[in-house]
């Protein structure tokens, strides 16, 4: 990561007429550190590194999350395996050919698998707060004035089957 960040600040002071042979075009949190109006002192190669190991650790762990509820409901649903193994059979006939991420995102199946695995692993666990700033709101016989703060843990509209 330090080395990405190193790149993308020689990068950036060298000014737009300099590009890398691995140079991307595309914007990554490095330029998106580099090109804000955040001080100076906030735009270090060091912190730079840190932000992108961060954005990279919260990726992982949200992703290996979900593929370790996925894993574990598919081996405990033998019924769930049997589809989804038929289903991978007919995307991929020959697993050496890896199939074109559009191919895989048509599948109804995989897609229902894997959004089934983010709902049930929900790993974002704060609770988030909303603010109807305009109207008063009514809950359960209850008014709740314009303005008034409310929240609940995304938890519970997960694992809601009325939701």
């Amino acid at each position: 990561m330090e080395e990405q960040a190193s790149e993308v600040c020689n990068e950036h002071a060298a000014g737009p007429e300099f590009k890398s042979s691995k140079c991307v075009e595309r914007p990554n949190i490095f330029r998106a550190i580099l090109n804000s109006r955040l001080p100076e002192q906030e735009k270090s190669q060091h912190r730079m590194a840190h932000e992108g190991l961060e954005v990279f650790l919260a990726g992982s762990i949200t992703f290996s999350r979900a593929m370790t509820c996925a894993m574990f409901h598919i081996l405990d649903q033998p019924l769930l395996k049997e589809a989804l193994c038929q289903e991978l059979r007919r995307l991929m006939p020959d697993p050496a050919v890896i199939p074109e991420v559009r191919a895989l995102a048509q599948s109804p199946y995989l897609n229902a698998v894997i959004k089934e695995a983010l709902r049930l692993e929900h790993t974002v666990t704060f609770r988030t707060p909303l603010v109807a700033r305009t109207e008063d709101l009514s809950y359960e016989g209850r008014s709740l004035p314009a303005g008034t703060i409310i929240s609940m843990t995304l938890a519970y509209g997960m694992m809601d089957a009325d939701v």
